[in-house]
């Protein structure tokens, strides 16, 4: 009985500046080759994670409005009521309020958090990769009213 071998050599790709190891079969090399090209151009560069699109940050700021609609504290008064900045702007600052109640804030401060600084990094990510100047207007902060146990932007 005659067995035969195949004849591996070990080969790499790196993806994100990591080499990941493996052992190619013969004839596979072209496969390969075209493997590393289209890993090595979906990372803009070395160490640095994909851009963020826009529909991301969409997703983002509708979990955002999801949670704070799922744990809603109502308020009472005017006073119980707050803005909260959302994004940013090419020259700085928000780039939208939303009328919250201090309570529901409170109540899930850490995911209100993470939310609201990824947004806001996603739009800075966003503002220097586009090159966007703006043209310097701030985003006005709303006065807030309580009106039937919800928080509302008066504008």
């Amino acid at each position: 009985m005659k067995t035969s071998f195949l004849k591996f050599r070990p080969a790499a790709i790196v993806f994100f500046g990591i080499s990941l190891g493996f052992l190619v079969i013969p004839g596979s090399e072209t496969a390969l080759a075209q493997m590393t090209s289209t890993l090595n151009s979906s990372s803009p560069s070395k160490g640095t994670p994909p851009p963020r699109r826009k529909q991301q940050r969409e997703a983002y700021k509708n979990e955002l409005t999801h949670q704070l609609k799922e744990n809603h504290v109502p308020c009472n008064v005017n006073s119980d009521c707050e803005t909260l900045a959302v994004g940013a702007m090419a020259c700085g600052g928000p780039k939208e309020y939303l009328a919250v109640s201090k309570a529901t804030v409170a109540k899930i401060r850490s995911a209100v958090t993470d939310l609201t600084k990824t947004i806001e990094e996603m739009d800075q990510i966003r503002n220097q990769e586009s090159g966007t100047m703006g043209i310097c207007l701030a985003t006005a902060k709303p006065e807030v009213v309580c009106k039937s146990g919800s928080c509302e932007a008066v504008k």
